[in-house]
């Protein structure tokens, strides 16, 4: 079996990637076909040197060959002729940080229809996002540290009124961390105003989302993992890594701590009921988000006992490998088990409405109650899966692909035996399938946004007008019972509603930084209660329609959205990038914590 071992890449954390990198190509050893391939300045590279990590002490890419992945396979160049060099099976993503880790490198891998070992697409980005996944936590009903997310640009124009907005609403101590970034990289601890605003500065210097979160004074870290081999979650033992400093630092993860050996325990020392929540809740967010890959969950435990979960990273350091092995499960058995996953777990997803609705739950918004079912699990248990939908949900139900949108795929069933055939059709197009209650009598509302990268515009709201249960894939692009489906346009609704909805709409825009054009579908009941359905990040026709009434033209709003995607491009490259050669020289004098060395 051929596996690419993908590692480095353009982020803070690049140099780390190398080791993890290096550490599961030699682990994989006999039984597979490994491909090194190294990310540098946007291109790959592939080399049998890349075996040592002493290669990358001082690395000469002259040494390597570039390569190309084209429709799934890699290719080399010789003059101007492409030349077939190997078709990867799996690839294996050991990237921490920036594109490999925040569901670019998976959409592309996806786009090819490579299968991979990390989480998916969405699970990746969102994870990668510490403003974002903390409101996918709170959806979740976990515990977490209260916050404030600061934006660079707002905080480089009204520096004050961001530090009086944050000294308001947060408690000192403060803990200051670029959003995006992992290691503890931009990481500062505050504790007056002045150290705020300087905590703000260095986190600013890489990443434009900054999160300011409250800060525990006498706490323990504690990290726990878990994989999948495609047929079961196996969680690791609980291990609450040493700090010398007010947090764990850089230094203490990479560089051996304050006396050249920073401190692990493993497993912690804990009572045994905070550990068995710790796996618990780690199983659970591994189960509730869809996962795939190693994912390791990162917990703070206050001096009274209360847990809280603080980061989700979905590509840890040494693929978080050393916490598998106090429960029986080695590196390599590891490795085995995520590759058959992948392999299992092939598919596509563009859209996922479970996860859509655990974010829009962490905003306090309200959505229908639902449950998501998975194909496999309903093809095994299809009894099972139908009794404990119609216990938990009440008739009637409307049944839906997760991944898919333009109302494909929808049914609606009134008893168990429609239940099941709407699932069936549903599994059709998804391996992921939601079950929500309905609404006999409602209207559906739609309200779009978009940004020019200065202010957020709001779009009218308009009632789409059905002929079936709900709004169909005929309604929308076929012309409806009559060949001509009707549309309220402005909708005919109060205008406290009115401003409701595109209150929502906006906020949605912002908090979950949403860029280009964003259409948010709501449901209203008979007796006036709003619910918001779903997010549409590329809605139909790019609703340009919904703007026209509040005069904004198609091609103004075109000419914004451009406008916003250069001024994000400029934001990006604000933010610097290094790369700590320390770590490898460290890894290479066995000055690094332990668990780097195997």
């Amino acid at each position: 079996m051929n596996i690419a071992v993908f590692f480095g890449g353009r982020s803070c954390e690049h140099d780390i990637s190398i080791i993890t990198g290096v550490q599961v190509l030699n682990a994989l050893g006999d039984g597979y076909r490994v491909l090194p391939v190294y990310m540098k300045d946007g291109g790959f590279y592939t080399s049998d040197l890349m075996l040592d990590v002493g290669f990358f002490e001082n690395p000469n890419l002259k040494k390597a060959t570039r390569i190309w992945l084209i429709d799934g396979s890699f290719y080399t160049r010789k003059g101007m002729l492409l030349l077939k060099k190997e078709t990867p099976d799996v690839a294996l993503i050991c990237c921490h940080g920036g594109e490999g880790e925040n569901g670019v490198l998976q959409g592309f891998l996806e786009y090819n229809g490579v299968p991979y070992t990390s989480a998916g697409l969405i699970a990746s980005s969102v994870c990668m996002d510490k403003s974002i996944a903390k409101q996918l936590l709170d959806g979740l009903m976990l515990n977490t540290m209260p916050s404030i997310t600061v934006h660079r640009s707002d905080f480089e124009k009204n520096t004050n009124d961001v530090i009086r907005h944050v000294s308001t609403f947060l408690e000192y101590p403060l803990i200051v961390k670029p959003s995006g970034l992992g290691s503890s990289i931009g990481i500062k601890k505050a504790r007056t105003e002045d150290e705020l605003k300087a905590a703000i500065e260095v986190a600013a210097k890489f990443d434009e989302k900054i999160i300011v979160e409250n800060a525990l004074e006498n706490f323990k870290e504690l990290n726990c993992a878990a994989y999948s081999d495609g047929r079961n979650v196996y969680v690791s033992e609980v291990e609450s890594p040493v700090s010398w400093h007010d947090f764990l630092s850089f230094d203490d993860k990479y560089s051996g701590g304050k006396n050249g050996g920073g401190k692990r325990e493993l497993p912690a020392n804990i009572p045994s009921e905070i550990r068995d929540n710790v796996k618990g809740i780690t199983k659970r967010i591994y189960e509730d988000l869809d996962m795939s890959g190693v994912v390791r969950v990162d917990f703070l435990l206050s001096d009274d006992q209360k847990l809280f979960v603080n980061e989700v990273n979905t590509v840890p350091g040494s693929m978080a490998f050393y916490l598998f092995e106090p429960v029986g499960i080695s590196f390599r058995t590891m490795l085995d088990g995520i590759i058959a996953a992948a392999l299992i777990r092939k598919k596509e997803a563009r859209k996922d409405k479970s996860i859509a609705k655990q974010l829009l739950d962490g905003l306090m918004l309200n959505t229908m109650p639902s449950i998501t079912v998975h194909r496999s699990d309903f093809e095994k248990n299809t009894n099972d899966v139908i009794r404990h939908v119609s216990t938990f949900l009440e008739y009637p139900l409307i049944v839906k692909p997760s991944g898919l949108g333009s109302s494909i795929g929808i049914k609606k069933a009134r008893t168990e035996d429609e239940l099941k055939a709407a699932i069936e059709v549903a599994a059709k197009f998804d391996e992921k399938i939601i079950v929500e209650n309905a609404l006999e009598n409602f209207k559906e509302l739609n309200c779009a946004a978009y940004s020019d990268g200065r202010n957020v515009y709001v779009s009218e709201v308009e009632s789409p007008v059905s002929w079936h249960d709900f709004l169909s894939f005929d309604d929308k692009y076929s012309g409806g019972k009559n060949g001509g489906g009707k549309r309220e346009l402005p909708a005919n609704i109060p205008s406290e509603i009115r401003d409701n909805v595109k209150g929502i709409t906006k906020r949605i825009y912002e908090d979950l930084d949403m860029s280009g054009v964003v259409r948010v579908d709501f449901l209203l009941s008979d007796d006036q209660k709003l619910f918001v359905n779903e997010v549409n990040t590329v809605p139909g026709s790019m609703a340009f329609y919904l703007f026209e009434p509040v005069g904004i033209s198609f091609r103004t709003m075109l000419d914004g959205i451009i406008a916003a995607a250069l001024i994000r491009k400029k934001e990006a490259r604000k933010s610097r990038l290094y790369f700590d050669s320390d770590v490898i020289r460290n890894f290479m004098r066995g000055k690094s914590p332990k668990h780097l060395q195997k």
